[in-house]
This record gives structure tokens, C-alpha cells and sequence, in this order.
């Protein structure tokens, strides 16, 4: 299930996209390319099932990759149609791509690490993805915020508003306790 909605994910950066091409009436162009993607998916389980290798780790590792590409693509089109660079949207992937890969790559390890320990096992997977998808973003988010002035704005927005949103919570406790 974590490796299914990390596929998800990517599935969910493309909506925006495919909100743009239903706008400008592109909506038969978006459908295509849903099509395109659960043909090559479906084709895939498919070949996974005929030579014996189907399982739950194959269906949402399938599904990972198929939804991120297809939200690549999405975004990429629409680019394309708005006259931008898909040049743009490719240097923005990484961080995506990157830390799906330490996910799906983080479940496997955990779950064969941990296979048979139970309750005990599920809560130390997760923790253990936790630390390990936190490390990997991170790092990530910070080589991108050094290369990519846009992100070294939006990153210093976003501490801007965490730090404002500390200070109304701890005036408001501040506040109850008086």
C-alpha cells in the first residue's frame, strides 16, 4: 500500500497539468495519454504474470513509475502547448523522481528486513522510511535550492511562513497560560 500511493504522488503532480489542457480543450489529448499509460501498464502486468514474477512489490512498483512518467508527461505537453520549454519542467523532476526511487528502493529493504516482526516490524518500517525518505528530500531539497534561485525563494518563503505560524502558536499558548 506505501508504494502504491507513493505512485500516487506523481499521479497527483500532474493534475494541474491535465486541469490546463481540459481548459484550452486539449481534454482528448489528456485521455490519450491516460490510455497510453494503462495500456503500457496493464501490458506489463500482464508480461510480470505470464513469466511468473507478478506480485504486490511488481503491481506498485509499476504503478510508481507509471504514474510519475505519466505526470511527467502531462506536464510536459501542456508546457509544450503553452509555448514554454519542456526543457523547464525536466529540471524540476529530480527531487521528485530521486526520492520516489529511495522510497520504493527504502520499502523493499525494510519490508525483507523486517518480514515476520509483526506489529513491532510495521511501526519500525515506517519509522525507518520516515528517517530515510526525510534524509533523502532533504538533501535533495537543498542541492535544488542551490542550484535553482526560484526554489531558493520558495524555500526561504515557506521558512518565513513556518516561522510566523511558530510565533502565532506560541503567542496563543503564551496567551492561555496568562
Amino acid at each position: 500500500m506505501r508504494l502504491l500511493l507513493v505512485g500516487l504522488i506523481g499521479y497527483a503532480f500532474g493534475m494541474p497539468a491535465v486541469q490546463y489542457l481540459i481548459t484550452i480543450n486539449r481534454q482528448w489529448l489528456q485521455v490519450a495519454i491516460s490510455g497510453a499509460f494503462l495500456a503500457g501498464m496493464g501490458a506489463t502486468y500482464l508480461a510480470a504474470s505470464a513469466m511468473g514474477h507478478m506480485s504486490l512489490m511488481v503491481a506498485a512498483s509499476v504503478d510508481a513509475v507509471g504514474y510519475y512518467a505519466y505526470g511527467i508527461t502531462v506536464q510536459i505537453v501542456a508546457h509544450r502547448i503553452a509555448g514554454m520549454p519542456a526543457r523547464r519542467i525536466l529540471t524540476l523532476m529530480p527531487i521528485h523522481v530521486l526520492t520516489t526511487v529511495e522510497l520504493l528502493l527504502g520499502a523493499a529493504l525494510t519490508d525483507r528486513l523486517l518480514d515476520g516482526a509483526g506489529a513491532a516490524g510495521v511501526v519500525l518500517g515506517a519509522a525507518t522510511q520516515a528517517i530515510l525518505f526525510g534524509a533523502c528530500w532533504l538533501s535533495l531539497a537543498a542541492a535544488f535550492a542551490h542550484s535553482h534561485d526560484a526554489a531558493r525563494d520558495d524555500l526561504r518563503l515557506l521558512l518565513d511562513l513556518a516561522a510566523k505560524g511558530l510565533e502565532r502558536v506560541r503567542s496563543a499558548i503564551l496567551r492561555s497560560i496568562a
